[in-house]
């Protein structure tokens, strides 16, 4: 009895020191900060300025501190002397001019005769990018934002289309910038879940919470003179410093954003449910493809490329080893961070002549700095160390059939989540059928979003519905997509009350998602009599989501239709030419133009609206 008693004792303090213990390391990994959950609130850099002033100067002056910012708040690097791009596929003109420190950017159209066909000037609100390698330009209306289809590119000081805008790709001033991109290129800017493009409020640029995660506790805590005294080794766990995180940690606040490539949520998560603290895998895991040998590169493939270094590999290096974040990224590396591993006996191995030793750096023998594979006109670091030798050119993309993604966040993954970045790779980088095969292979073993999308992409409208059965959405987000989507397989049933009925469930979660709503209004006129009442009921409901979003074309399109079957075509003809400003080769909109015209005798402006549609449609049948 006496040795069982000793037995079970001592196997209770094993129990509890190993709780003990536990307890202890979760806290010391990322538990034991106080601003890692959704509920503690960003509260703007202007905050940490306050206390933080020398560090607060020296950041705006990087490249992150002012990424995002209102047009005339940075000094003007863009050539403005009658600078004329030109798009021969959409056979589109733009023309950027500054006015008063406002820029615009004209978007118009010359015929044969090089006569003005239309012009349409936009105002730019925002602009992205600090110009080390280019700016780009944001128009806004509502807090839904548009890119513009132009581009300053630095280092050749000169405009061109936008990156993935060339050969055919111009979506004109209709690409929606959405949550990742406003996440990685700005500060805190909480976005209406649900939507494809909006936000309930846009920061400027990236700013100190991106790193050290928000601030409410922090700056509570300093208010009332709860100090730590740093100074003497404490961790103040009010707020992130990543100096006491684990390596990988630190790694993963700098590859929420640079490490580029197709993403997977975990668990209903979004980008901006990522705090500095969390494991990335958390919220998401990142998937890059593999197209050819080292050469290439991504602009924001920093994380990805470092990790094929033998330096990365063999050392516990970070990205701050060479970098410090607080002050203008350098783009040559001092010899001191090399010389951190790398010690005088390499030294001597260096090529270099003994006389260029200590004035040259590692960066020119070590680190490619050449044109990236996705953003043309730039020149850019490949992160990427080694012994740069005559490599093999790389492969063109284009002549590749398969490509394979490879999971960069985590070394084991399932066939599940696999399945899932194959199919947000197919819809948003290459519909190449091949990767429908793919999928097909690997299989859903989860209920997913993007399974739902692959069987309604099929046509397996039972599947799909089964499926969403299955999924519970845990977020608004999930809420708002999974009632679009069954509302989109009752509508390729032709069962258009019930997918009015979810259209309209997706809009009451969401007020910003106009587009359910549209659906929603179209099938319920559809589904009409035509009458008179029907018709003017669909334009009071297409008039409140106008005031939403005027930039939206497909509403401005219905708008004029419905108008003009009202016989109302001064209002008709009103949003049909806001709609062509929008997208100037809206087909649709212009036949709806030249119809109006003939109902309403107006032969001469019908006949000049029929020249447009005939030049239109030979660009179409260009592009296509």
């Amino acid at each position: 009895m006496k040795i069982k008693l000793i037995f079970t004792y001592s196997f209770l303090g094993v129990f509890i020191a190993i709780l003990i213990f536990y307890n202890f390391h979760s806290c010391n990994t990322h538990r034991y900060f106080q601003n890692l959950t959704l509920e503690i609130q960003y509260i703007g850099k202007e905050n940490c300025q306050k206390c933080h002033e020398e560090i607060y100067q020296e950041f705006v002056k990087s490249g992150m501190g002012h990424s995002f910012y209102k047009p005339g708040s940075q000094p003007w690097i863009e050539n403005f002397d009658k600078v004329i791009v030109y798009d021969s596929y959409s056979q589109l003109y733009y023309q950027p001019i500054l006015i008063q420190n406002d820029l615009f950017i004209n978007e118009f159209r010359l015929n044969e005769k090089n006569d003005t066909v239309f012009s349409h000037l936009w105002k730019i609100e925002w602009i992205v990018g600090s110009g080390r390698q280019t700016r780009s330009y944001i128009v806004e209306n509502n807090g839904f934002l548009y890119e513009a289809p132009i581009t300053w590119y630095s280092h050749k000081k000169m405009w061109d289309l936008s990156p993935g805008y060339h050969e055919g790709f111009n979506s004109g001033f209709r690409r929606p910038l959405g949550e990742e991109c406003i996440h990685c290129h700005n500060g805190y800017s909480p976005f209406s879940e649900g939507t494809i493009n909006h936000f309930q409020k846009i920061a400027q640029s990236i700013d100190c919470e991106r790193c050290h995660g928000p601030g409410e506790i922090h700056v509570k805590n300093m208010e009332k003179d709860l100090m730590v005294d740093i100074g003497k080794g404490e961790i103040d766990y009010s707020i992130v410093n990543p100096k006491h995180l684990t390596i990988d940690k630190q790694l993963d606040i700098c590859q929420q954003c640079h490490l580029q490539g197709i993403v997977v949520t975990r668990n209903g998560k979004r980008f901006q449910d990522f705090r500095p603290g969390l494991h990335l895998t958390q919220i998401y895991d990142v998937f890059t493809t593999e197209i050819s040998n080292n050469q290439e590169f991504g602009i924001a493939s920093h994380a990805e490329r470092l990790k094929k270094s033998a330096c990365f590999q063999k050392s516990k290096m970070t990205c701050t080893t060479c970098h410090n974040a607080h002050q203008p990224t350098d783009l040559s590396l001092s010899l001191q961070a090399c010389f951190k591993c790398h010690s005088e006996p390499h030294q001597k191995k260096c090529s270099l002549k003994n006389e260029n030793k200590n004035t040259q750096n590692c960066v020119q023998c070590h680190l490619n700095r050449s044109s990236t594979s996705d953003i043309p006109h730039v020149q850019f670091t490949d992160h990427f160390i080694r012994i740069i030798k005559n490599e093999q050119k790389s492969l063109n993309p284009k002549f590749i059939q398969e490509i394979q993604l490879f999971c960069q966040t985590q070394t084991s993954i399932s066939k599940d989540i696999q399945a899932r970045a194959y199919w947000n790779y197919y819809e948003t980088r290459n519909s190449n059928s091949i990767y429908l095969d793919t999928i097909q292979k690997m299989g859903f073993q989860n209920p997913s979003l993007e399974a739902v999308k692959f069987y309604i992409h099929q046509q397996k409208w039972n599947k799909a519905f089964e499926i969403l059965q299955q999924f519970k959405p845990t977020n608004l987000q999930e809420k708002v997509w999974w009632n679009i989507l069954l509302a989109e397989v009752y509508e390729n049933q032709k069962d258009y009350k019930s997918a009015i009925i979810y259209y309209n469930k997706a809009y009451e979660l969401q007020p910003n998602q106009v587009q359910a709503k549209l659906k929603s209004i179209l099938w319920t006129l559809n589904s009409s009599d035509g009458s008179i009442k029907s018709l003017e009921f669909a334009a009071k409901s297409l008039l409140e989501i106008y005031h939403k979003n005027p930039l939206d074309y497909f509403i401005l399109l219905n708008l004029g239709k419905v108008f003009s079957d009202l016989r109302n075509y001064k209002d008709a003809e009103k949003y049909l030419i806001e709609a062509l400003q929008v997208y100037p080769n809206g087909l649709d909109a212009l036949l709806e133009l030249e119809k109006m015209y003939q109902r309403n005798r107006d032969l001469t402006n019908a006949d000049k609206i029929r020249k447009r549609i005939q030049s239109t449609q030979k660009v179409k049948d260009k592009i296509q």
